[in-house]
């Protein structure tokens, strides 16, 4: 139809005549093009207009099934509820694929991450599948299989009314296997041959005593003395006794209380440093008189002024007993004397007492002859071959110098003045 009418419009232009015809109607005889007209005479090609895919005629959607404007086949399909676990908002058609927990999981009380609605005690199981019950091991009703403790646990001392038995009902201590709770029984001591045996006693305590010796104590430090004692009894004879023997000081509370092997009572207090001036060799305990011992001071002797000087001499000895002075012919530590000891002397003695011997060859005493020590005349001795005196130096500046000269007596050995 359409080559008969393109060529019978050729044929009309070719062979156009002269005469006025009339004009013909030019449009799209395609009943499916957009401008369709039944009336159109002549079908130019290309003059029919036609709808863009998926669009009617107006531009709208052939399909929109959601009505947003949005062909069917535009959409971008998925799920489009926002309570659904796979919702997506970018979707602009729900294509049914929406799943929701029930889906998921096969359960309502969860979301979409399987974590319950309810769950009242945080254990991570929904209320809707609790199992109530006890859920303490330690209770005799624990159930393994519950899990929402419901209160309903019970433990020994709501069933037995004790504390001291397990769920069984036996005893949680049985020290001597008697079936009698050692919470409940009768403690003390149960040797009968104990001096506080208590025949009620179902559990020995540690409590026994025994008949033992009693020993007196006489100074009350709660030491006995060895010696008298009364054997094998329960009780003190007599006050005063203890049960034990080990008094090292007996009438002395105070014992060796400085642990230096010494009764307090037997002590020998006075100066114990060695360095000291009034050092004292017999002293156990140091009483805090100690002298420093700063040096030694000169002192004249005068030795003479009898009628037999040359028979004497004489030693000077420190509270040591060390031999400091001698003058004469008496050897150090000796005994017997040849004389030669009379004359004047200067004496360096360190502060102190000291012992003054008198010695005599002849052995007639010193015939009136004396010792003067720092202005003191210390005696003299009528008959035998030895004496002494005691003489101890001032507090003050001893005195010196003399009328007949003074001769110096060294330490440092023995030997004969001149």
């Amino acid at each position: 139809m359409k080559k008969f009418t393109y060529l019978f419009t050729i044929l009309i232009l070719f062979f156009g005549c002269k005469k006025d015809l009339p004009k013909l109607i030019e449009g799209c005889l395609d009943e499916t093009a957009c401008n369709y007209n039944p009336e159109t005479q002549v079908e130019i090609e290309g003059n029919c207009e036609y709808a863009e895919q998926y669009y009617d005629c107006n531009d709208d959607c052939l399909n929109d099934t959601n009505e947003n404007g949005i062909c069917d086949e535009f959409e971008d399909g998925g799920c489009t509820d926002e309570a659904a676990c796979n919702y997506d908002e970018d979707v602009t058609l729900d294509n049914g694929t929406c799943l929701y927990p029930v889906d998921i999981f096969g359960f309502d009380f969860v979301d979409c991450d399987g974590e319950c609605l309810n769950d009242t005690d945080g254990d991570g199981v929904c209320d809707e599948i609790e199992d109530g019950g006890c859920t303490d091991e330690n209770a005799c009703n624990y159930n393994p299989e519950a899990t929402d403790d419901n209160g309903s646990c019970q433990y020994p001392v709501d069933i037995y009314g004790y504390d001291y038995f397990d769920c069984d009902g036996e005893c949680l201590n049985d020290v001597n296997n008697n079936n009698l709770c050692d919470e409940a029984e009768n403690t003390g001591c149960t040797e009968n041959n104990a001096c506080n045996y208590n025949p009620d006693a179902t559990l020995d305590d540690g409590s026994c005593e025994y008949p033992t010796d009693w020993y007196y104590d006489s100074d009350g430090d709660g030491l006995g003395e060895p010696g008298s004692f009364f054997a094998d009894v329960c009780e003190p004879p007599y006050p005063n006794y203890v049960p034990n023997n080990d008094d090292p000081c007996p009438n002395d509370v105070e014992n060796d209380a400085d642990g230096d092997g010494l009764c307090e009572s037997d002590e020998i207090y006075g100066c114990t440093d060695f360095s000291a001036l009034n050092y004292n060799s017999s002293a156990t305990e140091d009483d805090g008189s100690c002298i420093e011992n700063t040096g030694c001071t000169n002192y004249n002797l005068y030795a003479g002024g009898g009628s037999f000087d040359a028979e004497i001499s004489w030693s000077i000895v420190n509270s040591s007993g060390t031999t400091v002075y001698y003058a004469g012919s008496l050897q150090a530590g000796g005994g017997n004397s040849n004389g030669g000891g009379a004359g004047n002397y200067v004496v360096c003695l360190d502060p102190g007492c000291y012992t003054i011997n008198y010695y005599d060859s002849f052995g007639d005493g010193w015939n009136g002859a004396s010792i003067t020590l720092n202005g003191q005349n210390l005696g003299t001795f009528s008959e035998g071959s030895a004496a002494y005196a005691n003489w101890c130096t001032p507090s003050g500046i001893p005195q010196t110098g003399s009328q007949n000269g003074q001769k110096e007596l060294k330490s440092e050995g023995p030997y004969r003045n001149k």
